[in-house]
């Protein structure tokens, strides 16, 4: 999998990746994957020029990581956000794409189904929850803090757009997968606290049953 970076002490005393290599995660371990679209709509442009349109996808990864497992962002048009989403779903078969729905980003979610019944091809499109943009903001720090508080967000080394939006924020030019990513970890189910679970060994089975782990990897901890 190659050289992967925790992410660290953000936002208030300065972000931190550290760089390490961690055989802990395995591509046959992670869970089932979630996706988000964000789409730059004109409303957002204005408030931000370059805004751009972000798509992620993330899962959980054991023992209690959150993985980005792809990161798009561009200025799109319609025709490649489209293909984007279809790409996202035949590599990764998330459980779930969320899409932005707020405004005129509606008819690019009404343009997702109609070309998804177009094509023979079910995709789990779903809306997703609406936010301001200075209710986004909240969201971004609400999802993220706690996971690189506890150094549980896991990014690739060459998603080099995800970690320079991370150093940046909040101060930062753009934020598209900052909001992409937020909202794909609202989407993901949340695993419960294993801290003064009577029995931890079962916290962490139903936690990676929570996460969508495939069964033979939760046995395998079982057995150990």
């Amino acid at each position: 999998m190659g050289i992967l970076c925790v992410v660290s002490s953000w936002p208030s005393h300065g972000t931190r990746l550290a760089h390490s290599r961690m055989p802990q995660i395995k591509l046959e371990a992670l869970g089932r994957p979630y996706a988000y679209l964000d789409p730059a709509s004109g409303r957002k442009q204005a408030r931000r020029p370059g805004a751009r349109s972000a798509l992620v996808v993330v899962c959980h990864a054991p023992p209690a990581f959150v993985y980005l497992h792809y990161v798009w962002a561009a200025r799109a048009s319609t025709t490649e956000i489209t293909e984007q989403v279809f790409f996202v779903h035949a590599t990764f078969s998330p459980v779930q794409i969320a899409i932005e729905t707020a405004g005129q980003q509606y008819l690019l979610y009404s343009h997702l189904v109609d070309e998804s019944l177009r094509r023979g091809i079910r995709v789990p499109l779903v809306e997703g929850k609406q936010y301001s943009e200075d209710a986004k903001d909240a969201r971004i720090s609400e999802s993220l803090q706690p996971l690189i508080a506890q150094g549980r967000l896991v990014i690739q080394s060459h998603q080099l757009e995800a970690k320079q939006e991370l150093t940046d924020y909040p101060r930062g030019a753009t934020k598209d997968i900052l909001d992409a990513l937020a909202g794909a970890i609202s989407i993901m189910p949340k695993p419960q606290a294993v801290l003064g679970h009577q029995d931890p060994r079962q916290a962490v089975l139903e936690y990676l049953a929570r996460a969508h782990v495939p069964l033979h990897i939760r046995e395998r901890f079982e057995r150990l």
